[in-house]
């Protein structure tokens, strides 16, 4: 599959895990072992930044840039997402 194929599958994973933990927040490869379902682990590095672009565009997800420069990414600040409002202060 191109990363274009591999688009959609992978936003859906990545919607369905952050609403089970939607205070989750890591690094790309973070997201690739640990919150993609086991038949879309080994996705291709490009295809799954690809599609956590897509999201971070769209405001379902946001990112965060550590000191070190690594970056994090969480779910997003869009008030309607299960009805809660997010804010950076918890």
């Amino acid at each position: 599959m191109d990363a274009k194929q591999w688009s959609q599958p992978l936003r859906e994973a990545l919607r369905r895990y952050l609403e089970r933990h939607p205070d989750a927040a890591d690094s790309l490869e973070g997201i690739g072992r640990w919150w993609l379902p086991e038949t879309l682990r080994g996705t291709p590095s490009e295809s799954l930044r690809l599609a956590v672009e897509a999201l971070v565009d769209s405001g379902e997800m946001r990112c965060s840039t550590l000191p070190d420069g690594t970056r994090l990414y969480a779910c997003g600040d869009r008030p309607e997402r299960n009805g809660r409002i997010r804010t950076d202060d918890g």
